[in-house]
């Protein structure tokens, strides 16, 4: 993979002389599938120079904050007719489980909560679920992106358990206003508590966040004003302006 991309950057070279001007640092690759991200930190190309879009900042990516940009994962199109997307009155389970199936943070709260009728923990989060949900936790590397980006059009306030403080659109969007980030992930053992205080109040205005950000993560063809595409954009030039 790393010598495919390296003969693509190379064969760019020659075809176009902008690459050469800047020795790319104006330029930008994109990625989402890890293999290809982690083949890209081996190019110093695009390493040092050029600025990374991809998905998830695990440690195998080598993201660099000031310089990369996070990619929101949208698996396809969403359609909520009839605006339950929104709802705030019919949420019926309190925590729904988002994250990938096999993950040892599920398994962990299946010991700590799996009794629990307020938590879903099923190895499968059907989008029907996020609707009736009000809390919904992502946890996971790749995975946690498509678990955010759902949560955030379901209207379910994200739970986000990452070591990372990086998050899509971190120079634009304040995540504080309509999801709960939890970096250490220790505190499973009291998500419960943490959760249940927060007031009607504090609970409301975080999911009347996830209304007024859902446009940011919306993909459109052609693209419209302010959805994920010109977020994107923007935040590769906050990084070359």
């Amino acid at each position: 993979m790393t010598t495919i991309i390296e003969n693509y950057i190379h064969r760019l070279s020659l075809k176009y002389r902008y690459l050469n001007v800047t020795s790319g640092f104006d330029h930008f690759f994109v990625a989402c599938h890890e293999n290809c991200v982690r083949a890209s930190k081996k190019v110093s190309l695009l390493m040092n120079n050029a600025i990374r879009v991809f998905c998830s900042p695990y440690d195998e990516s080598g993201y660099i904050p000031a310089k990369d940009v996070l990619l929101p994962q949208v698996m396809e199109p969403f359609h909520c007719e009839d605006g339950r997307n929104n709802d705030s009155e019919n949420r019926t389970i309190f925590g729904l489980w988002g994250g990938p199936t096999n993950s040892y943070m599920r398994q962990k709260m299946k010991e700590l909560l799996g009794k629990d009728p307020e938590f879903d923990l099923g190895k499968i989060s059907y989008r029907e679920k996020f609707v009736r949900s009000k809390y919904c936790i992502c946890h996971g590397t790749a995975q946690i992106g498509t678990c955010i980006a759902d949560s955030i059009y379901c209207g379910c306030v994200p739970v986000i358990f990452s070591s990372y403080s990086e998050l899509p659109f971190n120079d634009v969007l304040d995540w504080d206003k309509f999801s709960v980030v939890i970096l250490n992930e220790h505190e499973v053992y009291v998500l419960k508590e943490r959760l249940e205080s927060l007031t009607d109040t504090q609970y409301f205005s975080l999911q009347e966040g996830t209304h007024k950000v859902q446009k940011h993560f919306q993909w459109n063809s052609p693209p419209k004003r302010y959805d994920a595409f010109h977020m994107v954009m923007y935040n590769i030039w906050l990084r070359i302006a």
